[in-house]
Parts: structure tokens; sequence; C-alpha cells
């Protein structure tokens, strides 16, 4: 082993002092530091150009750039006024858009009848079944039972379960119901009731990142398809992970020998869609 390190290191040292030789002691410490600066610099890029690609970056770059980056601002300026006018539904368009508190309130009578033609109007965007994953569940009579629940709850605060002990009591059933589906029914396991999807895979992902920074790992990935949940995006941004997004296969699920050869020392969780959301197909996991 010592002389193999012989080979190596002599070869080495000779360059080093043909490469100073005539330099004086600051020459030497300042060319150092520069290589040394040169190499992180080239290091930082490389890491950005692995994690966010050259498209990226070049885009960030030109938007820095006086003349290229005004282009690009207007051109952006008209597409975010384009896509907010063809979200804007044409029924909305008839109606006074309130964009500050006004002074007087609106009666309750007048306020209810505008609420009801509303829900008029948006039950028949849903009710002939023709939307996609946006409700889920269109019975008249489950609406108005779940109403009545909501009026008799509305001002609970699960908070306080001392004030709201049987909102505390009907939180814990629905999560323990939840962890027996999914074989969560050790002592280790528990739950939480979210606002919605977006938030329960932000909190699931804040969670795989506190177990990746208690692993010592200093930036977790997660590894998912290019088909998941926007959210999974956003909980990256959120809580600084780095998002690996693997291509789908022909049949736009997770190709699992890409996922596969993506993972690292670094991972934390791989993600699986079960359905994926812009397709609706399962991903080939178990």
């Amino acid at each position: 082993r010592s002389h193999i390190l012989r080979l190596i290191m002599d070869p080495l040292k000779e360059f080093i002092n043909r490469r100073f030789k005539g330099n004086e002691p600051w020459q030497i410490a300042l060319k150092t530091l520069a290589a040394t600066g040169a190499v992180y610099g080239a290091s930082c890029a490389f890491n950005e150009i692995q994690e966010n690609g050259i498209g990226e970056i070049a885009l960030a770059i030109a938007k820095k750039m006086p003349v290229i980056g005004g282009i690009i601002k207007k051109e952006m300026e008209k597409e975010g006024k384009s896509v907010g006018m063809s979200v804007t539904s044409k029924e909305v368009l008839e109606y006074k858009v309130n964009i500050q508190l006004p002074e007087d309130g609106v009666a309750r009578e007048a306020l209810m009848k505008d609420l009801e033609k509303w829900e008029k109007v948006e039950n028949s965007k849903y009710n002939k079944g023709q939307v996609s994953g946006t409700v889920y569940h269109g019975d008249p009579s489950l609406r108005d039972f779940l109403g009545t629940v909501y009026r008799l709850f509305c001002l609970a605060n699960p908070l306080h379960p001392a004030t709201f002990p049987f909102v505390q009591k009907m939180e814990s059933e629905v999560i323990s119901m939840t962890l027996d589906m999914f074989r969560g029914n050790t002592d280790g396991h528990c739950g939480v009731t979210t606002s919605g999807g977006t938030e329960s895979i932000c909190m699931a992902m804040k969670a795989y990142r506190d177990l990746g920074y208690s692993l010592g790992i200093k930036r977790p990935e997660i590894v998912c398809c290019v088909t998941v949940h926007a959210a999974f995006d956003k909980a990256a941004n959120y809580f600084g992970m780095k998002l690996v997004h693997i291509p789908s296969d022909d049949t736009f699920r997770l190709d699992l020998n890409k996922a596969r050869r993506a993972i690292t020392s670094s991972t934390v969780v791989i993600v699986c869609s079960a359905p994926s959301y812009p397709q609706g197909v399962v991903d080939n996991v178990e």
C-alpha cells in the first residue's frame, strides 16, 4: 500500500514543486485560495445544474439581464392576465366584484338569494358527473346531512378539547379508523386531521424531512414520478427538501427502475400515486 501511495504522491509532489518554483509564500497562498474557490464554485454550479437543469438556470440568468429580463417580464404579465380571465367564469362577471370591505353590509335575505343562485350554477357544473377529481359524492341527502352537522359544530375549536370534548372524540376516532385501514395500529403510529389534501401532503413531507434531519441528512430528498400531485412541489419548496422527479413509463405510471436508480443516501421518501392526479392510474406498487 505504501509503495502504491509513493507512486502516486512522488509525481504529484514534483509537479507541485515545479509549478510553484520561484513563488513567494504569499503567492502560493493566494493561488491555493483561488484554486479552492474555483473548485468550490464549479461544484456549486454542477449541483445547481443537476438539481434544476440548464434550462431553469438559463432562464434565471436571462431574467436578470436588462433587455431580455424586461421582455420576459412583459410576456409573463400578459400571460398572467390571460390566465386570470380564462379561469374567471362568465357568470361571475355578471356580479359586482368587491375589492374592499363595504361600509354598509348586505341584508341576509338579499345575500341568501345570491347564494342560492350561485349554488344552482355550480351544482349544474358537477351534478352531471362529468367533472374529474372535484366532487366525490353528490348525493343531496348526504349534503344536507353534512350541512346539519356543520351547523351544530361550526363554532367548535378542536384546539380546546376541555371545552369541546366530543369534537376531540370524533377526531380521534376518524384518525384511529384511518390508521387501521393502513395497518398503523401500533403505539408508534398517530395522526392529525388537516384542511385537505394539500395540507396532508405537506404535513407528511415535513415528517419525512424531520426524520431525515434526525439521521443527519442536511437536505432530505423526495423521489416521485412527474405525475404526482403539485402539493409535493409545494412541500419541497416550503421545507427545503430536494424533489427528484422521475419520468413516467408508457402507461403514465412510475418507472420503478428509474426510481430505484434515483435513490441516494439522502432519500427519505418515495412517493407513489393511487391514483395519480392527471391520468388517474395507479402506480405499480403493492
